[in-house]
């Protein structure tokens, strides 16, 4: 006799064949939503704001912000009002934001080439000393570039006039509002000392306003203002990528080719020197959890911690990990994404996950190395939302579930397929999932009408003396189609909501037998049956 039934559904498993299929999986779910271990219809998406022509998005609060470059987004402090920009032109951006109007800067503040042009003023006098000036350029948010060669020594007498030519044409992008002044002056000694110390500095003596300016310096010692703190400061380099926030830090991280810049922390402009790492592949995406920075590259992938109390490369612990992993969807921008547990990335042979120290590859068990070739991994884009990656590429889009832990109503990698090809994804702080289509942004799941979904059984044995004649569905809500398909021939029926025993026409004794389930009503079971008698005993 034949028992078959469906109690709790599952996803599907392609590099199963149907006959392999566990019990629960499926061998088509397209458009069906399995969280509940029933089948139901996901909402059609819900248009949010009208777009043309953009090819990446970011949220920021409610603010939905579109660009038509393929760019890297970070934010900073969360007092901060901006963002960070690489990709959109040849250099790293910040972007005030007003509402939802941005104003883009370059990040960073150059720092002056030639030396102020000082008035040579030569005193030979017992009062007389040796000074020089150096001059930093001040942005329109207030950061301070590195000082400038300094100009010529000169020697003066305390509170004698030395005019002073500044004339600079800095770019017009830097937003560069005025200049800072400073000038070396060496501490007073008693001569007691028991040691010579170096307590020469720069002062600073006065700012100007704009980038070109004559003044004249009359400042006494005792006038002269703090001493200048910015010898170490260095602007982003120019074609840095993969712009990243660390998190439980004030730190920015960027790449250009296989070398890793890091930021000050609390100074988002400053890419010091002693922060510079050199890696040993090229670097092509990088994501944040906690404060853990995790860096896909040609070859290798890395872990690099970023502690708060970091300031140069030394104390950066940076792990190797075993076995090279090439990201290879670097020309989508969205290649890789970041969940609760680690980075996730796409490489030529599947999804794989940096979590900690150790390095897995995540769909192996759904897909085979030669499934996963068929599905254009190169042109894949990702996304991570309430537990499951949402996976898009040239062939093929679908949600895979993998955070059973704090999503308790998923089972351990339920994957679906769906029918939407958005050209980006973005989770919003509020945990909605935006994807970005040819007319606009759209929020996944939320629309006013259900998408009809379909979903068909995995190979149902039958001996040769029986054949399937009845089917039971429970139906809630909405009703559903319900198709019995064999190799000879297929019966269609409707199933209203409730629970129903409905015949179907002998189609043989076949041993092999496919149900599909259509429609946008909830099924929570499905029994079959060679007789009435037999459905009964269910």
């Amino acid at each position: 006799m034949l028992d078959w039934n469906q109690y709790e559904f599952f996803g599907i498993l392609p590099r199963l064949r149907g006959k392999q299929l566990p019990r629960g999986y499926a061998t088509v779910a397209h458009n069906v939503d399995l969280t509940h271990g029933t089948l139901l219809p996901f909402r059609e998406p819900l248009k949010v704001k009208e777009l043309n022509n953009a090819i990446r998005l970011y949220v920021r609060g409610c603010d939905i912000y579109a660009f038509d470059k393929c760019v890297e987004v970070a934010e900073w402090l969360p007092d901060c009002p901006r963002l960070f920009v690489t990709g959109r032109v040849g250099y790293p951006e910040t972007v005030e934001l007003d509402g939802e109007n941005m104003t883009f800067r370059r990040l960073g503040v150059i720092q002056p080439v030639t030396p102020p042009d000082v008035q040579p003023i030569y005193i030979n006098t017992a009062k007389s000393r040796s000074v020089a000036y150096v001059v930093t350029f001040v942005n329109y948010f207030g950061e301070e570039s590195a000082p400038s060669l300094p100009s010529i020594d000169i020697s003066i007498e305390d509170g004698t006039a030395v005019g002073i030519s500044l004339n600079y044409n800095p770019p017009i992008e830097y937003d560069i509002k005025s200049m800072r002044i400073y000038r070396r002056e060496t501490g007073f000694r008693t001569g007691a000392e028991k040691e010579q110390e170096m307590v020469t500095n720069w002062f600073l003596i006065g700012e100007v306003s704009g980038t070109s300016a004559f003044i004249t310096d009359t400042v006494t010692i005792a006038g002269v203002g703090y001493g200048l703190t910015t010898q170490e400061v260095r602007e982003p380099p120019k074609n840095m990528r993969n712009i990243t926030n660390i998190e439980e830090t004030a730190i920015l991280a960027g790449s250009v080719a296989n070398k890793l810049y890091f930021s000050q922390n609390l100074q988002s402009y400053n890419f010091p020197l002693s922060q510079e790492m050199t890696l040993d592949d090229s670097i092509v995406a990088m994501q944040s959890v906690g404060n853990t920075l995790y860096v896909a590259t040609d070859g290798y992938p890395y872990q690099v911690v970023g502690d708060v109390g970091c300031d140069s490369r030394e104390c950066r612990q940076v792990n190797k990990y075993d076995i090279p992993m090439p990201m290879i969807a670097c020309h989508t921008g969205r290649g890789s994404t970041k969940t609760p547990f680690g980075m996730v990335y796409v490489s030529a042979d599947g999804l794989v996950l940096l979590s900690g120290n150790t390095q897995r590859i995540i769909t192996t068990d759904v897909f085979s190395a030669d499934d996963w070739r068929r599905l254009a991994p190169h042109t894949m884009r990702l996304a991570f939302h309430k537990g499951a990656i949402y996976c898009v590429s040239e062939v093929i889009s679908f949600v895979l579930w993998l955070d059973s832990e704090t999503y308790q109503d998923s089972k351990h990698k339920r994957l679906v397929t769906i029918e939407d090809e958005p050209i980006d994804m973005v989770e919003t702080r509020q945990g909605e999932l935006l994807l970005l289509l040819e007319d606009g942004a759209y929020q996944w799941n939320a629309g006013s009408t259900w998408r009809p979904y379909k979903w068909v059984s995995s190979d149902i044995d039958s001996p040769f003396l029986y054949c399937i004649t009845r089917i039971r569905l429970k139906v809630n809500e909405f009703g559903v189609r319900c198709n019995l398909q064999s190799s000879v021939g297929e019966v269609v029926r409707d199933f209203p909501v409730g629970d129903s025993i409905i015949p179907f026409s002998r189609l043989g004794r076949h041993k092999v037998y496919n149900i599909e389930i259509t429609g946008i009503g909830e099924v929570t079971e499905i029994d079959v049956g060679v007789s009435q008698l037999d459905m009964a005993s269910k």
